[in-house]
């Protein structure tokens, strides 16, 4: 040991063991001898080797855990808290009113009834706006309480629309005794636009007969049924003299009347359940919108007399 080699220290290469590059071959003495050299592991710590190592003791077994059941557990707390907490009393105030058991029950029976009646009032409207939803999602009924109406109102629609479609085809493609466009024409000579109303009435029997057999837009249907018929059965007046004896008037005014009468009466009920207007709302229940058709339809035969024909039919 030297004064730059310190006790119990080696060298850093010594340590490390990094091999050193030599050009010149080193010989097995030499080798040997370099292993001999190099200090052992105790001799680096600068302890003794020991020469005799005892074995340590075994672990002691951990002891088992105490499980306690559920109510064993509550029981042990509920002990527990009782003995460490205190109960605290507030006094009453002096200006409360005491309520005595008999004016609790009034008040209980009084807000009974009022709630049992809010929540089944709930209920009946929860109730009707559901079947409303689903009256209105699929557009049916319950046949049995409308009876025999949608077959009625069937047979109706049938009978004015089998009127309207025969007269229109006939005098389109000069059916019959017809004259066809023509002849229709010459009926309505004496009127301002002749050419114009002898085609318009039989495309609006067409287009109205149609739609009514289908029930399909029935209230614009009804509409232009209530336009042709009535004008027919101010046509048929204006070509008598009875003026408003109604006694002398001929069959063919009596039959525009009643086939006026019967588009009026399909504006109101609608067409019935049987057509394919079945989930619209005028097929159930007709509101508003029939007396604003029926009103039009009126506007309309008035405007097309006065500006088409231009004739008294009362004369």
């Amino acid at each position: 040991m030297s004064d730059k080699q310190p006790d119990k220290a080696t060298p850093l290469d010594e340590d490390m063991g990094v091999p050193t590059y030599n050009a010149k071959p080193a010989s097995k003495d030499s080798v040997s001898s370099e292993k001999n050299s190099k200090p052992g592991l105790f001799e680096r710590a600068g302890r003794a080797e020991p020469q005799e190592i005892k074995p340590s003791q075994a672990r002691q077994d951990r002891p088992e855990t105490e499980v306690m059941s559920y109510s064993s557990a509550n029981e042990a707390a509920r002990q527990q808290s009782g003995a460490s907490e205190e109960t605290v009393a507030f006094a009453q105030p002096e200006s409360a009113t005491p309520v005595s058991a008999e004016e609790e029950s009034a008040l209980a029976t009084a807000d009974a009834p009022e709630e049992g009646a809010a929540s089944a009032e709930t209920a009946e409207e929860r109730e009707a706006r559901l079947q409303a939803e689903q009256e209105e999602k699929e557009g049916y009924h319950r046949y049995g309480r409308r009876g025999t109406i949608d077959f009625g109102l069937l047979f109706i629609r049938i009978a004015l629309s089998a009127y309207l479609i025969i007269a229109g085809a006939k005098t389109f493609f000069e059916l019959g005794d017809s004259q066809g466009l023509s002849g229709l024409e010459g009926d309505f000579a004496n009127y301002a636009w002749d050419t114009a109303l002898s085609i318009a009435v039989p495309t609006m029997q067409l287009i109205a007969g149609v739609f009514l057999l289908l029930g399909l837009i029935t209230p614009l249907a009804a509409m232009l049924g209530l336009v042709v018929t009535g004008f027919s059965a101010v046509h048929e007046l204006a070509q008598t003299d009875a003026g408003l004896d109604v006694f002398s008037w001929p069959d063919s005014v009596w039959l525009s009347l009643v086939l006026f009468v019967i588009a009026v009466g399909l504006q109101f009920t609608g067409p019935g359940f049987i057509s394919l207007d079945f989930k619209r709302s005028w097929a159930r229940r007709p509101l508003g919108t029939s007396w604003v058709f029926v009103l039009i339809g009126v506007a309309i035969l008035v405007a097309l007399w006065f500006f088409g024909a231009g004739v008294n039919p009362l004369k």
